[in-house]
């Protein structure tokens, strides 16, 4: 694939990198996994494993996981698969589509995890119903340890050309870097996008952000 075919995917898309960061409220419970091996005559700690939720059947916690799960779905439906560390392309007839939805997300999540914040204390008290034996309030995080488990960052990068080598080298050497870089990167738009992590780094993060959960 030519250098110029390259250019005509990089002047008609972006890439663009959604990472979302949730609290899932779910720990090891090594006691109880010490009580079932002894229980069952295991030989070893090992043989078995539990996990407790802190908040079982919790609603506001509940709804934002479902509602990272939907986004992300949307998200995949407009953009295309780039490569393994979670960047897509979306193409500029879709962008302004992709960040109307961002921005609506956006305001979204962070006025679940505020509901969710807000009855935290609330949430702990009735876990200690819904757990019974097996609450421990020492197991519980503060509000604010809480809060700090959730994120949503959004970054929109220019995609990388095989043109931008400012590498002084010699031609030949060149030209064949260039090739497995051109290959590479039309592997990542039309095929499997595993292949993009023998020869291509992940574009430096040139607008990531955080929204304010206050916004």
């Amino acid at each position: 694939m030519s250098t110029n075919a390259l250019a005509g995917i990089a002047r008609s898309s972006l890439l663009v990198d959604l990472t979302i960061s949730t609290y899932s409220g779910r720990i090891q419970d090594r006691a109880t996994r010490d009580e079932v091996t002894a229980r069952k005559g295991a030989g070893s700690k090992r043989a078995a494993s539990v996990y407790k939720s802190l908040f079982a059947d919790c609603p506001e916690l509940d709804a934002i996981t479902s509602f990272q799960g939907k986004l992300r779905i949307d998200h995949y439906r407009l953009t295309k698969p780039w490569s393994d560390s979670g960047l897509r392309l979306v193409p500029y007839s879709l962008l302004e589509r992709h960040r109307d939805l961002m921005y609506d997300a956006e305001r979204e999540f962070w006025k679940l995890v505020e509901a969710f914040l807000d009855k935290f204390e609330t949430l702990v008290a009735a876990a200690a119903f819904k757990l019974g034996a097996l609450f421990d309030r020492s197991e519980y995080p503060t509000r604010e340890q809480v809060r700090r488990k959730f994120g949503f960052y959004l970054t929109y990068t220019p995609l990388p050309k095989a043109g931008d080598f400012r590498i002084d080298i010699e031609n030949e050497v060149q030209r064949d870097l260039i090739k497995q870089f051109d290959d590479a990167m039309v592997e990542g738009f039309v095929g499997p996008p595993a292949l993009l992590t023998q020869s291509v780094r992940s574009p430096a993060r040139t607008a990531r952000r955080q929204a304010c959960p206050h916004l």
